[in-house]
Formats: structure tokens, sequence, C-alpha cells
């Protein structure tokens, strides 16, 4: 339910939500001294539209994401196998590129793939919960308790722990 929500939510924004056009400025606004206030919201909103846009960008990779674990257990369990195992992946890999347009280069698909998996398994390991249960996003940090919030770091420790070995 939280991609629903997420989805909804950024998909319902667009520059009329705003009340101004963030992509036009006119000479006349950019070089007078009194519009400030002018490019200034045009830049508030931009970013806006921005944050809202990456939130939709990954939500659609979580979505992603767990469509391609769900199809991998679903692989694994038809072949009676490991889901982890190259001939998995492989088939998966093969039912996804056979349903993007003909053009997608196997560079791309595969980095996409990863990132989706990444993103997946971080939020799912995160909130411990399946996407399909409602999570209030807007909760603040200091509503969490103590036990919640190591949880969460607990977690993103372990997923953040072998990118740090390789770095140092």
């Amino acid at each position: 339910k939280i991609m629903s929500e997420i989805s909804e939510n950024s998909s319902s924004i667009n520059n009329d939500n705003i009340g101004r056009d963030v992509t036009t400025t006119t000479q006349d606004e950019a070089s007078s001294n009194t519009n400030f206030t002018l490019l200034y919201e045009k830049l508030c909103d931009a970013i806006i539209l921005a944050d809202r846009k990456t939130q939709e960008a990954i939500a659609c990779y979580c979505l992603f994401g767990k469509a391609l674990s769900r199809r991998r257990n679903e692989i694994a369990s038809e072949r009676q196998v490991d889901p982890e195992s190259n001939t998995v992946g492989r088939i998966l890999n093969e039912e996804v590129k056979a349903q993007l347009p003909a053009d997608t280069s196997d560079s791309l698909l595969r980095k996409r793939i990863e990132k989706a998996k990444k993103l997946y398994k971080l939020f799912d390991s995160i909130y411990n919960v399946s996407f399909d249960y409602s999570i209030d996003v807007n909760l603040p940090l200091a509503e969490l308790r103590d036990d919640e919030k190591s949880s969460i770091l607990t977690h993103v420790t372990q997923l953040c722990e072998p990118r740090l070995v390789k770095f140092l």
C-alpha cells in the first residue's frame, strides 16, 4: 500500500498544482532586482517537483524489484532449484528482456535490475514488512521508539558495511 500511496501522491504532481510555470523565466524576470521573490518561488517549486519525481522513481524501482523477486521465486519453485542460481537468473533476465523494447541495451537493463533489487531489499528490510501494508512515511524520526530507530540503523548498517570495507 505504501508504494501505491507514493505513486498516487507523486503522479498527481504537475505544474498546474504549483500555480507557476517553473520551466520558463523571462529575460525581464531574470534581470530585474524586484523579481527575486518570483524567481525564488520558482526555484522552490522546481525543487519540490524534482523531489516528487525522485520519490516516484524510487517507488517504481521498488515495485520492479518486488516483481523481480516474486518471479525469481516462482521460477525457482517451478524448476525446484535455488532462487539464487544462475539458471533462474538467466531465465528471469530473458523474460524481462523479451517484454522490453528491442533497443534496450543489456547494460542499461542490468543496471536498472540491480538498482531495483537493491532498493526493494533496502526498503523491505528497513520496514520489515511487505509493501502491501500501510506505513506512515510522514512519521518524524523523533516519534519512533528507540528500538525502532535501532532496528532501522542496524539494517542500514548491515547493507552498507560491505561497501565501506571496499572503500577502506
